[in-house]
């Protein structure tokens, strides 16, 4: 019985802790209070002053062009892939290709997000795009 009650203790203070650490996605960037960590807004592209949304990410969230996870697969470097409105666009150099002013929402998905919303081939992680 002693142990049944330890166990119950034990999954109720992970699931809690996991609870508290998981939020709303809005943890607040390095140095950026009220900024999410994982996403860029339109407004904070508005103010980014530069010529593409390449630029944009590597000014105002440089840790999205990082790899993460196994980011080589039998020596082979796996890039970070760009998906726009869902579609595979192209590594993150692709982002080069897209106008500032057209995009709504940049988000990064992890290697095991990414993997998981759009298959393999994404172990190095995965920059969502929203078009307006």
């Amino acid at each position: 019985m002693k142990l049944i009650a330890i166990l119950a203790f034990a999954v109720a203070t992970t699931v809690c802790a996991g609870c508290a650490s998981s939020g709303s996605g809005a943890s607040a960037a390095a140095g950026q209070p009220g900024r999410a960590a994982d996403v860029i807004t339109e407004s904070e592209l508005a103010t980014a002053a530069v010529p593409d949304v390449y630029a944009a990410v590597e000014r105002l969230r440089p840790a999205f062009l990082r790899t993460r996870g196994q980011s080589t697969i039998g020596g082979a470097t796996v890039p970070i892939r760009v998906y726009v409105n869902g579609l595979l666009l192209g590594d993150a150099t692709s982002l080069r290709q897209l106008v500032v002013s057209d995009i709504k929402e940049i988000r990064y998905l992890s290697p095991t997000d990414a993997t998981m919303r759009f298959g393999t081939g994404n172990s190095a992680g995965a920059i969502m795009v929203t078009r307006k």
